[in-house]
């Protein structure tokens, strides 16, 4: 797996701005971008350093998969827009989960073990 710092190392290299203050309890972090530039915001309330790792490495993946103003309150409610919401989140996810574990590392992993099952995952 991924450490932070090589997290935070591509944060500093695409010139995002990583701030850490306390949000609400449903709010684990955002990204955004504006005419001041490109930001990460973390809630401080994030004790255990996995789930940090995750919520960041999803809003970095933000930066670099999403398409346009996807904050909630950038568009009216409707269905068409929650997918698109839904969509550009997926993509995201699939950026952090491929960069915190390579698939490289994940079939390595898979081949030392004798037996993998459902319950095992």
């Amino acid at each position: 797996m991924r450490r932070t710092e090589e997290l935070e190392e591509l944060i500093e290299f695409y010139g995002i701005s990583l701030h850490i203050t306390p949000l609400t309890s449903s709010v684990s972090g955002f990204y955004f971008h504006d005419s001041m530039g490109s930001r990460i915001v973390m809630n401080s309330n994030i004790y255990d350093a996995n789930e940090y790792r995750s919520v960041l490495a999803e809003e970095l993946g933000h930066h670099l998969t999403t398409v346009g103003d996807i904050r909630p309150h950038a568009y009216p409610h409707s269905l068409r827009n929650s997918c698109n919401i839904n969509k550009q989140e997926l993509k995201a996810v699939k950026w952090a989960a491929d960069f915190l574990i390579p698939t490289s590392e994940l079939i390595d992993y898979i081949k030392t073990q004798s037996s993998i099952t459902l319950d095992a995952i």
